[in-house]
Order: structure tokens, then C-alpha cells, then sequence
């Protein structure tokens, strides 16, 4: 049966229940309260996720798959009364539970490593930064997967800090999930916040990623959600530069697909990934330096400047008219490193209607 995966979602505030099918795998996310109770979730795979105050009652669990999943002991237990376990497996797991079994069939983690997980809970930044730290001091890859959850922290400094501590916690793998695992922080080598993307940078250069584990990065690309796409070509510009093994795993009709996406952050990463990919299809660029939204025009003359084989410079002194003024700037720059223009030409813009502008080409023209 086919499999939805849901990867770091934090699903506290949803105020109907979950629509979760069977086989569904819900990986890295917070289902703190959710009401779950009384449905099928035959097959159901949980990875890492919160459970604190979840109802499973009279759910049928038959066969799930509870791995890595964290409940702390002093918030509101996680509902396991009437559901049917038969065949599930706990793995991993440190779950404070109401149950109606005569033998509960998970384990529970040592009272000093629960503790220092129930901090990646906290509403406090400062805890769960804290609480990443300590994980690590304690070296114990059990919580490794509750861990995972704070690199979907809304704090750059708590997901920089979980990285490393993930960094320290490695051993030529994790325990449980691996792939799964790897492949979650493979995206934050797309993070908005720099020091972030550093550290996953760091970690990923320790882990050194199996080939097979790239080719299924490059599923993302295709992504029914934008964020994980734009996620996934941001992570992908740096698994390039790290791994010449990822070069060769990309789809290139996938990559393609990606240059007309709807969102225009999304095309515009496609076009940073294509220079440095140093991809010289005319096509392409003639087609990226016209696109209808300004902010990818300016990130198609950036890429340009990565190319060892610029387009032909008609199709760039055209943007000399572009409406736009950021548009206009950054073609002088591109002009200047290519080198290839007609004074002429660039000429025009010394009397281009923004002052930034005019200094960029005196510049260039060498009159100042």
C-alpha cells in the first residue's frame, strides 16, 4: 500500500482531528493533544515524534511502528486505552502511557536521559538549546530521533545546536531510522539562517551520505509541498558542492521541471543550483532572464556569473531596459565579470534614472 510521510509538522494547535490513514509515517513532529483516538492506524509508522497528551483510545495500531518517540514523564501521558497493538512494535521509545494492557510493550529511557529530553519540550528556547546540549554530553543516541524534532524549531540557535549535538552523537550511524534520520537533516542544508546551514554543512561532511541516500534526496525536488521543494533546492546547491556523487544522481527533467515552478523562490534557487552546476544551455538562460518576476531575473544574472560559458551578451545588455532598477544594477555587475559587452551599449545606462545605477556604469566604462 502506498505511504503518505508527514516530516516535521507540529500539529498542536489543530483543532479537529487528524485525518491520518492507514501506513501513513509521520516522522520528527509534535502530536502533543492531538485526538487520534478510534481510527485506523494499521501500519501507522511514528518516528520521533511528541506524544504527550495524545489520545490513541480505541485505535487500531495493529502493526505500527513506534520508533524513537518521546512522551515525558511529568506532562499529560499519551491514550493507549482500548487501542489495539496487536503485532506493534515500540522501539526506542520513552513513553509515559495510560494503557489497559497487562505488559506495556515499550521501554523506558534512564530518569537522567528522559529529563534531559523532556527539555527539548520546553516553551523556553533556552531550555530546549540547553536540553540539546546536554543530550549530547550524555552520548546516548536513544534520543537521538526526539532530537531531530528541534530542527523545525521556530529558533535558529535551537536548530543549529541540535545539529551539533546530532554531530556528537553519531557513530558511523544512528541506531534507529538512519536513513530517515539523515534524510531529515539533509534539509537543513536549505535553512533560511546561514549559521544553520553551517552546521548541517559540518554534519554532513562527518557523515559522508551512501549514494543511496542521495538519489532519495533528490525525491524531494519533487514535493507536492513548496516549502519542502524550496527546502530541497536549497539543500541540493549545497550536497553539490559537498558531494560529486549528488551532481550525478540529479534528475535533470526534475531539475528542469523545477525552472517553471510557481513560486518564484523556487526557480530562482533552480537558476543558483544551474550555475553551480555550470550549466551553459542558452535556452535555459534566455528563458530565466526574461522571467516575468524581477527577484529571478536578479538571481539568473547572479548564476550567470557562475558559468564558465556566459550567455551571449544580447541576451544580457537587454536587461539595460528592464523595468526594474535592481535588475538594471545587477546586470552591470554581470556585464563587468563576463566581460563581454558593447560600450555602446552600456553606455545607455549612464543615464539610467536611478543614481546606483549611473555610478555602476561610469564605473564600468572606466569614467570614474
Amino acid at each position: 500500500m502506498s505511504r503518505r510521510t508527514f516530516e516535521g509538522v507540529d500539529w498542536r494547535a489543530a483543532r479537529k482531528p487528524l485525518v491520518l490513514l492507514p501506513n501513513d509515517s509521520i516522522r520528527f513532529s509534535d502530536l502533543r493533544g492531538c485526538m487520534l483516538a478510534a481510527i485506523d492506524l494499521t501500519g501507522v509508522e511514528l518516528i520521533g515524534c511528541r506524544l504527550n497528551g495524545t489520545s490513541f483510545a480505541g485505535a487500531r495500531l495493529a502493526h505500527c511502528r513506534i520508533i524513537g518517540c518521546f512522551a515525558a514523564s511529568d506532562l499529560p501521558p499519551a491514550d493507549f486505552r482500548g487501542a489495539n497493538l496487536d503485532g506493534a512494535a515500540i522501539i526506542n521509545s520513552h513513553l509515559h502511557a495510560v494503557y489497559d494492557l497487562p505488559h506495556w510493550p515499550g521501554r523506558r529511557w534512564p530518569s537522567e536521559l528522559a529529563g534531559a529530553a523532556g527539555g527539548t519540550l520546553s516553551q523556553r528556547s533556552d531550555i530546549r538549546y540547553a536540553a540539546a546540549a546536554q543530550l549530547a554530553a550524555l552520548g546516548d543516541q536513544r534520543p537521538a530521533l526526539v532530537l531531530a524534532c528541534l530542527l523545525a524549531d521556530s529558533q535558529w540557535e535551537v536548530r543549529a545546536a541540535a545539529l551539533d549535538a546530532l554531530g556528537k552523537l553519531y557513530k558511523d550511524g544512528f541506531s534507529n531510522a538512519n536513513d530517515d534520520l539523515l534524510l531529515w537533516l539533509f534539509q537543513r542544508l536549505g535553512d533560511d539562517h546561514s549559521i544553520v546551514r553551517m552546521a548541517a554543512d559540518r554534519l554532513v561532511r562527518l557523515i559522508q551520505p551512501p549514494e543511496h541516500l542521495l538519489k532519495q534526496s533528490v525525491i524531494r525536488l519533487n514535493s507536492a509541498d513548496p516549502s519542502i521543494r524550496l527546502a530541497s533546492v536549497r539543500a541540493a546547491i549545497e550536497l553539490v558542492r559537498i558531494d560529486e556523487r549528488f551532481a550525478a544522481a540529479l534528475n535533470h527533467r526534475l531539475v528542469d521541471a523545477l525552472l517553471t515552478d510557481e513560486f518564484p523562490a523556487i526557480r530562482a534557487e533552480t537558476l543558483h543550483l544551474l550555475g553551480i552546476r555550470d550549466d551553459s544551455r542558452e535556452r535555459v538562460w534566455r528563458r530565466a532572464l526574461t522571467d516575468p518576476d524581477a527577484g529571478v531575473r536578479v538571481k539568473a544574472l547572479e548564476a550567470v556569473r557562475l558559468l564558465s560559458t556566459p550567455p551571449p551578451a544580447r541576451h544580457l545588455t537587454a536587461l539595460l531596459h528592464d523595468p526594474d532598477g535592481r535588475v538594471r544594477l545587477e546586470t552591470l555587475y554581470t556585464l563587468g565579470q563576463t566581460g563581454n559587452y558593447d560600450t555602446q551599449e552600456v553606455a545607455i545606462a549612464l543615464a539610467d534614472p536611478e543614481p546606483e545605477v549611473q555610478q555602476a556604469a561610469k564605473r564600468l566604462l572606466g569614467l570614474s
